[in-house]
Parts: C-alpha cells; structure tokens; sequence
C-alpha cells in the first residue's frame, strides 16, 4: 500500500471504513513501522523501571543511620528529655537540627491532641515555654539548644562525621 493514503481516507480495500480502521495497521506491520501503543509500552516500562530503582533507592537512604544517632541514643540513655508541641516553630527547628536521628531523642509532646491547650504532664514537668530540655537532676534549659550544645552538657559524643 502506497504511503500517500490519508488516514482519513476511505480504505482502499473497499471495506467502507476509513483507512486508519481497517487496513493502516497491517500495512504499517507490512511496512515495518510499530504501532505507537508498543512506543507508549516500551515508555510505560521505562518509567516504571525508573520508579522502582529510585524508590528502592530512597528506601535504602532512609535505613542509612542519621548524622546524630549516637548523641540521640546516648542523650535518651542519660535522662535528657524535650519537650515540645506541634505548633511550636521553634520545637520544629530543634527537631529538624536532629534530622532524622531525632526519632532516638525521647520527646514529650505537650499540645493537647485538638492543638488547644497543654497536657498535664508537661505542667506537672514544671515546663513553661517550649521546647525545653529536662535534664538530670530535673535541670530545665528552656530554648532551642545546639546539637554541640547538648553534647557538652551531656558528655556525650558527637560522633566524628557528624555535621
């Protein structure tokens, strides 16, 4: 079949249907030309390969240890304890000083659960402002403290490749 047949066309074969309904596929294959659905296919399949390999990388990035894991643990394991809200900007930036190794600091989080209000224990805990570090001996150090901060205050180590 000749290139020059408009898709729109009546089909040549005498069918009554447009070219591109009936015979345009079998003479593109005839041809050699792919359908674009394998091209749409084959591009499916990247993508998709492309998702997969970059979630597994990020899954392995996030079972990599953080930056202060071991000043985290060793402050838990010494008493140290933040206490902080939801709300709290500040309580926010402390957190995130810790990135993701904060999930080893033992956090009590004082907002009430419908964000109105403190909960008892943290004004039984004596807490004022927030965040405040408790420490041994129930010392309060109201504010945001550096992570060096911290680890002087507490003789615990910052590990050497940490920031």
């Amino acid at each position: 079949m000749p290139d020059t047949v408009s898709r729109s066309a009546p089909c040549p074969c005498g069918s009554g249907k447009k070219y591109k309904n009936c015979c345009f596929e079998k003479d593109a294959r005839a041809r050699g030309v792919r359908k674009k659905k394998s091209t749409v296919l084959i591009a499916g399949g990247v993508a998709l390969g492309l998702v997969i390999v970059f979630g597994g990388l990020a899954a392995y990035i996030g079972t990599l240890p953080g930056p202060y894991d071991d000043l985290a643990k060793c402050l838990t394991e010494k008493g140290y304890k933040m206490y902080g809200a939801s709300w709290c900007t500040h309580c926010a930036e402390q957190k995130a000083l810790f990135g993701k190794s904060f999930q080893y600091i033992d956090y009590v989080e004082c907002a009430e659960p419908d964000g109105d209000g403190v909960i008892q224990a943290c004004k039984d805990a004596g807490v004022e402002k927030l965040p405040t570090w408790v420490m041994p001996g129930n010392e309060k150090v109201e504010g945001m403290l550096s992570v060096s901060d911290l680890a002087m205050r507490s003789t615990c180590a910052l590990s050497a490749d940490a920031p």
